[in-house]
Order: C-alpha cells, then sequence, then structure tokens
C-alpha cells in the first residue's frame, strides 16, 4: 500500500490519501451527525473541484464498528447524487462493507445510488484491499 497522508476529519472519520494524492479514502467509524456531515461535506468539495474530464477515484470505508445507517445518513447521501445528476463529474468508488447486518441496507443504498448518479461507476466489496486493487486499475484510465 502506498499511504500519502491521513487527515483526521473528525473523530469518526478520516481522509487518508493514497498513491500521491491520487485516491481519497474516507474512513467512517460511526454514524454521529456530525461524522456524517464531515463525511459528506468533504467528499463533496472533493466533487466541486473535480475536473469534467477525469474521474475522481475513492474508496468509502463504511466498516467502523459503530457504523450506523441512518436515515440522516441516507439523506445527506442524497446530496452527493444530487449533485452528480447537475454537473459533468464523475467518480470511481470503492464502498467497503462491514461483515454485518448492516451491510444488507448500505449494499441497497449503494445500489440505488449507482442507478440514479450514472457517472458514479461504483462497487462493493468486504475487503479493504480488494477495493483498492479495483480502484487502482482505474488509474491508468485518468
Amino acid at each position: 500500500m502506498s499511504l500519502w497522508r491521513v487527515e483526521q476529519l473528525t473523530p469518526g472519520v478520516c481522509r487518508e490519501w493514497f498513491d500521491h494524492g491520487q485516491i481519497a479514502v474516507y474512513r467512517v467509524l460511526d454514524g454521529s451527525n456530525e461524522t456524517v456531515n464531515a463525511y459528506i461535506d468533504a467528499a463533496l468539495a472533493q466533487l466541486k473541484i473535480a475536473r469534467p474530464n477525469r474521474p475522481l477515484l475513492m474508496i468509502h470505508d463504511l466498516t467502523g464498528e459503530n457504523l450506523a445507517f441512518t436515515p440522516y445518513f441516507r439523506r445527506r447521501g442524497e446530496e452527493i447524487a444530487e449533485y452528480m445528476e447537475t454537473h459533468p463529474v464523475s467518480s470511481v468508488s470503492a464502498v467497503i462493507l462491514p461483515k454485518s447486518v448492516i451491510a444488507r441496507p448500505i449494499q441497497n443504498y449503494s445500489e440505488q445510488f449507482t442507478q440514479r448518479a450514472k457517472r458514479a461507476n461504483q462497487r462493493n466489496f468486504d475487503s479493504f484491499e480488494e477495493g483498492l486493487a479495483w480502484v487502482r486499475t482505474y488509474l491508468t484510465k485518468v
């Protein structure tokens, strides 16, 4: 792995940069409103500065032990889909799912998100290493 930099956005979410800042990894540890706001706000900020002809490469690690996929979390996630529907940006994202009962609702939401945000190439994984390897295949394509 080629970890480049780590930013602690709140106690519940950090953003790690891999491959010299080309891949952003969001590690979400809980579902508190503070964590959700920091996570979604940071992802939206990235989308807003993205170049239209170059997809953002991201990993969303949702395996935090205290993660709760709340209605508020879903609602804030919709802001990303709405933004992608109305702006010429694209993304390649791996969603790392927990090996627990919370995985199913996140997986369902992830599939709906991809159907709605057409320029979001997103796949679910149960291993960070597999997700990172898949996202890295796009490094040569951007």
